[in-house]
């Protein structure tokens, strides 16, 4: 009957009733049967039957290619089921259905209307930002069925419920195949090695991202409920896409590939659950991209990188001091050490040259990238378009292949930026830091530094009490609670929850059982409550420090002024020719006597150029307060303004006539500025004699140096605190 292996129905159906038409098809050899197809509508009052041939004649593996109708009719809902029904489940079937059918009155218009009517395609307009490049492809991991789950009972239960399901559910009358028969694992079983993979639902084991899986389309596992497909013995079988993600699945992953046009940015979502996780299901998403750039944010790009470049340049202009102590130390010879070459100039110092080194060689590696991510991003999308999805001369592993090999090329390509980018990310950080740090360069703008440098150690031994009670804390909640909350699932999540906790965001249920009400009340009264104001009390007392030594600053200006200030020094510098603060401080530092500094003074260092340049030195600073000279009497300095007595206030001079009763009655009267001087050229000339003994020793001589006799109790005191605090202040 050529009418039922044809799937053609050639009798005439009812233009205004529903027809009810069912093909039973069986590709599979039956004795007595044979290959069988049978074919039965409501228009007769009997059946065809056929036997002895393939289904279909022209596609052997398939089922049917389509079903011909040669007459109008209106067309019912398809159903298709995965076995081969008897007549008389078909004819059930159809008395359920016949009168729901017949409430159903179907086209409003004749067949010969219908023909007629033409369907107008309408344009849309294209809303969406971004467009699906591929149809999106789901990627799961899994290893193979094994005894071993970890624990050493485990097998052994595992043996014993697979023989006791085999006893209650592979009797007579019953069968079961040989595999669940005698593998144990075919019941329950654990995820092992996944090292060696076999045909998994159909599908072949592919490489994606490092990782051997099985890939499929999304749709085809969550838009069906089963699908038809061969076995590892090539052999077709109906498969539950509920099967997909079972027991033996490690992750799965969920990736598809946008293009925005509008942004001239290819993305990548990537959405994966990992099921091998301790506590329960990690699901994650990200979100990678991939942005092109063209015309004038190419030109942006470009001038910025130009201006990194500049300013890597001024950076390295700081490297002289670092090019001098390598100088030193080729040459082995204990030369002494520039003024303010102390250690954190030097830790500075090198930063600078490894950020610099750092930015030329993120701008070495990402320039290429970016000037070329327009070709590349124009080729990808073109692999991604020729992709001959609609094609049925390509086999399906063939197309997933590629869509695979162009995401994983991407995927390198972002991974690459992303690299770069964490390069630049440290760059930044270490840049932040050192703005941070340049700000102690001033007394009012070194408020964050100079109040964490105050409060370093106490602050350190507050974090330590901090880390150990929140250590304490995160074991007892896991050990508590890491069974029923996944807020405490993990010691990690623990310490990420009480971190949380600590900024007041408590969890919300936290009032559901007795034990997590008193493991939050200890939480808050400890951690949230005390340490918290101790680190605030330590931080506040800090800075009360900063401000009270800020005020005690007499030298300080407002931070615009002091800046204004240093430039007009450092243009009547260039333009006088005055002499640089190191050597100028070296000279005053050999002043230990000198109360004030006259005219006379300056010129006889032969540090300027002319009188002309010392007489514009003394107008520069004869503006500031902080450096008029101080009233002198027989014996030093006015009480009132001595740096030794004016800390007293208005008790200064009281103190200064006690001190010198006191003295005199002891026989060590007060010494004059006469004695003062003596003693201060005894130390210049002491000092100077110890530095060459140094130098001596170190090229291999000895020298005794003799040292002139103090009288410690007659050292210099006003005197010699002010000529140093002159000096810092000049």
């Amino acid at each position: 009957n050529r009418d039922s292996y044809w799937n053609i129905e050639m009798n005439k159906a009812s233009n205004t009733q529903w027809t009810f038409i069912s093909i039973s098809l069986n590709n599979h050899f039956q004795k007595d049967l044979g290959y069988y197809g049978e074919v039965v509508t409501n228009l007769q009052s009997f059946s065809e039957y056929n036997k002895d041939f393939r289904v279909c004649l022209f596609n052997e593996s398939a089922f049917f290619m389509g079903i011909e109708v040669n007459y109008p009719m209106l067309i019912s809902p398809i159903m298709l089921t995965h076995q081969a029904l008897p007549m008389a489940v078909v004819q059930q079937q159809y008395l359920e259905n016949v009168q729901q059918m017949d409430i159903r009155t179907g086209p409003t218009v004749d067949n010969r209307e219908r023909v007629a009517t033409t369907i107008p395609v309408v344009k849309q307009d294209f809303f969406p930002r971004s467009a699906l490049m591929a149809a999106p492809v789901i990627f799961t991991t899994r290893g193979n069925a094994s005894l071993d789950c970890g624990f050493g009972y485990s097998a052994t239960w595992i043996e014993d419920e697979h023989k006791r399901a085999v006893a209650q559910r592979c009797g007579a009358p019953f069968r079961c195949s040989a595999s669940t028969l005698t593998d144990p694992t075919s019941l329950i079983s654990c995820p092992a090695d996944s090292s060696q993979l076999s045909v998994f639902f159909g599908l072949k084991p592919v490489t994606f991202s490092g990782s051997v899986g099985y890939s499929d389309f999304l749709y085809s596992i969550t838009e069906n409920d089963f699908l038809f497909r061969n076995n590892s013995q090539g052999q077709g079988q109906i498969l539950m896409t509920s099967s997909f993600i079972d027991s033996l699945t490690e992750a799965v992953e969920v990736i598809l590939v946008f293009f925005t046009p509008s942004n001239g940015i290819t993305t990548v979502l990537s959405i994966a659950a990992d099921f091998a996780t301790a506590a329960t299901v990690s699901v994650s998403y990200k979100i990678q991209h991939f942005e092109v750039l063209e015309k004038g944010r190419l030109a942006g790009y470009i001038a910025a990188q130009a201006l990194v470049l500049i300013n890597v340049a001024l950076l390295l202009t700081n490297t002289r001091r670092v090019g001098a102590w390598v100088a030193r130390k080729l040459r082995k010879k204990g030369a002494p050490s520039e003024p303010g070459s102390s250690a954190s100039s030097w830790l500075t110092t090198w930063v600078e040259i490894l950020s610099a080194a750092a930015v030329l060689v993120y701008i070495c590696l990402s320039f290429h990238n970016k000037i070329d991510s327009a070709n590349y991003t124009k080729s990808l999308l073109q692999k991604f378009g020729g992709i001959p999805w609609a094609s049925p001369d390509v086999s399906i592993e063939s197309k997933k292949d590629s869509f695979f090999r162009y995401v994983s090329d991407l995927l390198a390509t972002i991974e690459s930026e992303a690299s770069l980018n964490t390069l630049c990310n440290i760059i930044l950080v270490v840049n932040l830091l050192r703005v941070i740090q340049c700000t102690s360069l001033h007394p009012r703008l070194a408020l964050l530094t100079g109040t964490l440098q105050r409060a370093l150690d106490d602050l350190w031994h507050a974090a330590l009490l901090t880390g150990t009670l929140m250590i304490c804390f995160a074991g007892i909640g896991t050990w508590k609670f890491g069974n029923i909350r996944d807020d405490f699932g993990t010691f990690e999540i623990a310490l990420q929850t009480e971190f949380m906790m600590l900024f007041g965001q408590f969890p919300e249920d936290w009032t559901s059982t007795r034990e997590m009400q008193l493991f939050t009340v200890l939480y808050t009264l400890i951690v949230f409550l005390l340490i918290l104001n101790f680190l605030l009390a330590i931080i506040v007392e800090a800075y009360m420090e900063l401000r009270a030594a800020i005020i005690e600053q007499e030298t300080e200006q407002e931070f615009l002024t002091d800046l204004l200030d240093c430039l007009r020094a450092l243009f009547n510098r260039y333009i006088y020719g005055w002499p640089s603060a190191q050597q100028l401080s070296r000279v005053l530092g050999e002043w230990q006597a000198k109360f004030a500094i006259s005219f006379d003074d300056l010129h006889a260092t032969g540090l300027f150029r002319n009188k002309e340049a010392v007489g514009k030195f003394i107008k520069f600073y004869s503006k500031f307060d902080f450096l008029e000279a101080p009233a002198v009497g027989k014996y030093g300095l006015d009480p009132s303004v001595s740096c030794e007595w004016r800390d007293l206030g208005g008790d200064a001079k009281l103190a200064y006539k006690i001190t010198k009763s006191l003295r005199m009655a002891m026989g060590k009267p007060m010494l004059g500025l006469k004695d003062e001087l003596r003693a201060a050229t005894q130390q210049h000339t002491a000092r100077k004699l110890t530095k060459e003994g140094k130098e001596e020793r170190s090229n291999g001589e000895a020298t005794v140096t003799l040292r002139p006799e103090e009288d410690r109790s007659n050292k210099l005191s006003a005197p010699s605190k002010f000529s140093s605090d002159f000096i810092l202040r000049l």
